[in-house]
């Protein structure tokens, strides 16, 4: 008992004098006047309407003010600068002296452009990755026919390459639309690459292959490559030929890089495949024998496509006054007829398709208007299903029939309505809701149950 009790009376006084501390610092920090006595900001400027701004209306400097509002009363995202709401959009509609946060604005979006001396080329007909996004680069890859890999048959292989390099999307359209012909994205590329380009749309698929380079590739130059051994004094065609990017370093300084200045042109040396077409390697042939029109025409008539039109073309060009010339030409006019009715045919399937939709629906009106104005626009015209204008006069029937059928559902469904015998009634109106569910009838009945 005695040992505890010096214990006890140093417990008591250690606590004291820690109380004692306290409260010196206190008393000490409010004599300073200490942060916990300085007053807190109670107000804030912010952007606020001056006027009423309506929904989608881009905001100029006349419509918005600052002004100072309680900090408690303002959204987490109020704006306080002006510049950043000049020029922008209202997602919602504005009352006059609301406070203008981000939430109430259309989000800015980035819009790349082509730089100068670039052109802007919009892509309709490519695969594309699924993550594009504006502002990344892609690799160009081109898979097309080559002339050059033709059987005895005349029959033609794939080839493909990668026609451009570290190119800038400048667009991608929003998801959700697959359509054919819709936008895949537009690139940034000069006036060479845009005619390459839409070369090798219009002669087969383009693919993009994103490139996550951080910087462009080292400088490059389009040359003329064989693409088969030419032996030396052959003249040169066109299949002995392939367009392809080369590194500039190392290139030798009279590489050629238009066919045309190549093709009829013999090799003064044997040429490798794969190897670099050089102007000093290249002669005029001694002697060129005069083709005979009937041997050309049997050629032309073997291949297939845009060689066949070229080498027609080229016959008609040479031998304009021999009956081979005529021949060709009406081979090229059955060519371009039978393209113009592929167009058309493909053309009145879509319309066929979109009314043949409306018939079952029950927009029999907006269908027969339709099919009027078919009828006119496909005229004469002969599908593999059959003539145009019988498929659209049956399509008119089958409306007639339905639009009828839907007619007599109706007044079954009215009579019993009148009658009070709902229950049967429903079930008609449930007939000609799942039958023709668009259709002026469905609608009426709908109208008599409210």
């Amino acid at each position: 008992m005695r040992r505890s009790k010096p214990i006890l009376m140093l417990l008591v006084s250690a606590t004291v004098g820690l109380v004692a501390t306290v409260a010196a610092a206190k008393y000490l920090n409010n004599k300073a006047g200490g942060p916990a006595d300085r007053p807190k900001p109670t107000k804030q400027f912010v952007v606020v309407a001056k006027n009423k701004i309506a929904e989608g209306k881009e905001i100029v400097a006349t419509d918005i003010k600052k002004e100072e509002k309680p900090i408690g009363e303002l959204p987490d995202d109020a704006i306080e600068n002006t510049d950043l709401v000049v020029g922008r959009k209202a997602l919602v509609k504005i009352d006059k002296d609301d406070v203008i946060s981000e939430t109430k604005l259309v989000a800015e979006e980035v819009v790349y452009r082509a730089s100068r001396g670039m052109r802007e080329f919009s892509l309709y007909r490519a695969v594309v990755p699924a993550r594009l996004e504006p502002g990344m680069h892609v690799d160009v890859i081109a898979l097309g026919v080559g002339k050059a890999d033709k059987d005895d048959q005349g029959d033609s292989t794939p080839v493909h390459g990668i026609i451009l390099e570290y190119v800038k999307i400048l667009e991608v359209p929003p998801p959700g639309n697959s359509a054919r012909n819709a936008l895949k994205a537009t690139l940034e590329v000069s006036a060479e690459d845009a005619v390459r380009l839409a070369t090798a749309v219009e002669e087969g698929t383009v693919t993009l292959i994103i490139n996550r380079e951080t910087s462009r590739p080292k400088p490059r130059k389009w040359v003329l490559v064989a693409t088969q051994l030419i032996h030396q004094g052959k003249p040169i065609t066109e299949s002995d030929l392939t367009v392809t990017r080369m590194p500039v370093a190392g290139l030798p300084e009279d590489a050629v890089v238009k066919k045309s200045a190549v093709v009829g042109l013999e090799a003064a040396a044997a040429v490798e495949k794969g190897a670099v077409i050089v102007a000093a390697n290249l002669r005029k042939p001694v002697e060129v024998k005069k083709a005979d029109p009937q041997e050309l025409l049997a050629r032309a008539k073997a291949l297939k496509g845009a060689a066949a039109e070229t080498k027609l073309t080229e016959l008609i060009q040479q031998f304009p006054d021999d009956p081979a010339a005529e021949e060709a030409e009406n081979i090229l006019k059955n060519i371009a007829d039978e393209r113009l009715r592929k167009a058309a045919t493909a053309e009145f399937e879509v319309a066929y398709k979109k009314i043949d939709a409306m018939v079952t629906s029950g927009a029999f009106e907006e269908a027969q208007q339709r099919i009027d104005r078919a009828l006119e626009a496909f005229d004469g015209l002969k599908t593999a299903d059959g003539n145009a204008v019988e498929l659209l006069d049956a399509l008119r029937e089958r409306a007639d029939e339905r639009e009828k059928k839907a007619g007599m559902l109706f007044n079954q469904f009215r009579n019993l309505k009148m009658n009070r015998r709902d229950e049967i009634a429903e079930k008609y109106k449930k007939q000609l809701e799942a039958f023709c569910p668009q259709s002026k009838y469905t609608e009426m009945a709908r109208k008599m149950v409210l």
